[in-house]
């Protein structure tokens, strides 16, 4: 800035091949088990599949916490063919059905197979929100919606996985099934 004024500047404005590249760089760490940096071991450490990503995010500011409460912008994503690692979230609806609550503890040799997992978040003021998450798998079906407050480090999320009786992913006409809502909201901390 000169002079006190600041300028709109897109803080993250990747192109394809700027995002094509940096997936293929950390995945490329990683099974060389080269340390990988936070936000390369956060994008690889819980999806595993073909994935299409794009975004546009902006903001401004002479701070970190400027630039989170003036991130704005939209993002959409789309796995095909993968698994959420660390959990086995049919296993875990059932434990629900039955009275079970067993926690979201991670366990790196469960998996949830997907055919499809997808969404769109659009954020404003450092405020994300997602109204249309869809992951379809084998025996399972999950919608989902909610707010990711970044400024405030809170979460906000309504989660309904329904337990199908379908080995089919996307595609099947069986659709009928147990749900279970799910909401997950509070500090990050927690």
């Amino acid at each position: 800035t000169a002079g006190g004024v600041e300028a709109r500047v897109p803080m993250f404005d990747p192109s394809r091949d700027d995002v094509r590249r940096f997936f293929c760089d950390a995945w490329h760490k990683h099974r060389e088990r080269v340390t990988l940096t936070a936000l390369e071991a956060m994008a690889l450490d819980w999806i595993e599949g073909t994935g299409s990503l794009s975004f546009g995010l902006v903001s401004e500011g002479k701070s970190e916490k400027a630039l989170i409460d003036g991130l704005s912008g939209q993002s959409r994503f789309t796995f095909t063919d993968g698994a959420i690692v660390g959990m086995n979230i049919p296993q875990m609806v059932r434990g629900l059905g039955k009275g079970k609550v067993a926690g979201l503890k991670r366990d790196d040799s469960m998996k949830t197979d997907f055919s499809e997992l997808s969404g769109t978040v659009s954020i404003t003021n450092g405020i994300a929100t997602n109204k249309d998450l869809n992951v379809v798998g084998p025996l399972i079906r999950i919608a989902g919606a909610g707010t990711v407050d970044l400024p405030k480090q809170q979460l906000d999320y309504a989660a309904m996985p329904k337990i199908v009786a379908s080995l089919e992913g996307q595609g099947s006409a069986d659709a009928t099934g147990v749900t279970i809502p799910v909401r997950i909201e509070g500090p990050w901390a927690k």
